[in-house]
């Protein structure tokens, strides 16, 4: 069963006083336990393609192909599309563990996500839960994960007053946190799937 592909509904409601802003609803939905991999986006392969080693630093966040590519969408398909990312990113570091403790960050990430704690203590109560059954290096991927996920509320939330760019420009910081760090644990091949081919090319 493949999820939905467009998984963030955003409604307003408009209002006749000028002074106050318009009153922004966001609906996202998640389904892990039905997720599958699909074939990498456009945005992905521009990402692909602008993490290379070789591509020159750009002094302007416009410049970047991620930007010009999301500002051509409307709010909610922009939102859409790094969050398809980092579901994605999410689903590649929970492959990486045990089933005991795929429950046990599925718990954190949901907590996040119905709290969204912003006090040092709270965040620092959220990292020591996940010590419990995760490497700083993992830790340090799924702290990537959450920063990108909330830069998409943020993004949303402020795109009627503070614009369509700044909105774009706060979903390309997400994209940029969520591919920070080791990425070793996002390769789609896994081992698996490398036995597997090795077997039929032995047979074949």
């Amino acid at each position: 069963m493949q999820i939905q592909t467009n998984k963030i509904k955003i409604t307003t409601r408009t209002t006749n006083d000028i002074e106050a802003p318009n009153h922004t609803t966001i609906n996202i939905s998640l389904d892990f336990d039905n997720w599958v991999a699909t074939p990498k986006s456009q945005l992905e392969l521009i990402i692909e393609q602008s993490t290379s080693t070789e591509k020159p630093f750009l002094s302007s966040l416009e410049d970047y192909p991620e930007y010009k590519h999301l500002i051509r969408l409307n709010i909610e398909n922009a939102a859409n599309e790094v969050l398809e990312l980092v579901i994605k990113r999410y689903m590649l570091l929970r492959r990486t563990l045990s089933h005991e403790n795929k429950v046990n960050l599925d718990k954190i990430l949901k907590e996040y996500i119905e709290t969204r704690p912003h006090c040092k203590e709270d965040k620092e109560k959220l990292k020591n839960k996940l010590t419990i059954f995760l490497g700083k290096e993992k830790i340090a991927a799924f702290q990537h994960i959450k920063n990108a996920y909330s830069s998409i509320s943020l993004a949303i939330a402020n795109h009627q007053i503070l614009g369509a760019n700044t909105a774009i420009k706060i979903l390309f910081g997400g994209l940029y946190t969520l591919y920070l760090g080791d990425q070793r644990f996002f390769n789609e091949k896994n081992k698996n799937t490398l036995r597997s081919r090795r077997r039929r090319r032995h047979c074949s």
